[in-house]
């Protein structure tokens, strides 16, 4: 995602997790949580954008900005971010019913 310039020092941290951009990785204690690139920048665009509803087009937008997807991908990609996350109640990112939004809870 050519957007992104990460800081070394920023790290964000929600939950019992810890994403560092430095190192591209997300920490659940002193275990690395294993996600794709695409799922891993998901998280970070939220995580930069918390605190305010992203649409469904501005993440495809934000994530597929080089390819055509449809939002099957997307779909796919929040089912793969909640399952690495054991968020199934959504409390660390929320869907909101037919707003077609996201956003990052705590």
């Amino acid at each position: 995602m050519g957007n992104f310039e990460p800081n070394s020092q920023l790290k964000y941290r929600f939950g019992e997790f810890i994403l560092d951009p430095g190192r591209g990785t997300v920490l659940q204690a002193d275990r690395i949580v294993k996600l794709r690139p695409k799922v891993y920048d998901a998280l970070l665009y939220l995580l930069e954008n918390r605190g305010r509803l992203i649409g469904k087009e501005e993440l495809i937008h934000a994530l597929w900005s080089d390819a055509f997807v449809t939002e099957d991908s997307l779909v796919q990609c929040m089912v793969e971010l909640r399952r690495a996350l054991d968020d199934r109640a959504q409390e660390i990112v929320n869907t909101v019913p037919r707003r077609d939004t996201y956003s990052r809870q705590r």
